[in-house]
């Protein structure tokens, strides 16, 4: 079968909205920030709670997704796809594309050689449920559309 090549542009974004667009805030980021546009954005800890911050492992905080990379400036207002359960989202899925994905709870991971956020087969923790297959059944490597889970994201904050 065939074997998708994941990049660097492959990061997570906005597929379909029952809103008719999705919905998108600006959020504060950390100093420091290194993300770019389709990285998982997550609450920032203690003393930058107000602030974003690029995922972490295992994250129960999640805000959204970049819709723009990180400046390195603190408090510089950047825009966030919402984490709306409401909202459908494509990412990129590291493992065999097969019809029992759908209805799936899956994890993000994070691929540090190409700065991406991914769906992964073998993560432990629940992020999403794949909504959809957008890959052919039997290829490796692939995208699927997904919903957050609401124990999975934080209350919406920004402005």
């Amino acid at each position: 079968m065939a074997q998708v090549d994941l990049s660097s542009g492959h990061g997570p974004r906005p597929f379909r909205s029952a809103f008719g667009q999705t919905p998108i805030y600006g959020a504060l980021e950390v100093a420091a920030s290194t993300f770019r546009a389709g990285n998982i954005l997550e609450q920032a800890a203690t003393t930058n709670s107000h602030r974003v911050r690029i995922m972490s492992t295992n994250s129960a905080l999640i805000v959204g997704i970049a819709a723009a990379p990180a400046s390195s400036v603190q408090d510089t207002v950047l825009p966030v796809w919402e984490a709306n359960p409401s909202v459908e989202f494509v990412a990129a899925f590291k493992g065999a594309i097969a019809s029992t994905l759908v209805g799936s709870v899956r994890a993000f991971s994070y691929d540090s050689t190409l700065g991406i956020h991914y769906l992964d087969v073998n993560a432990t923790s629940a992020h999403v449920v794949v909504t959809g297959l957008q890959t052919d059944i039997g290829t490796t490597n692939g995208f699927v559309t997904f919903r957050f889970l609401s124990t999975a994201v934080t209350p919406r904050f920004g402005f």
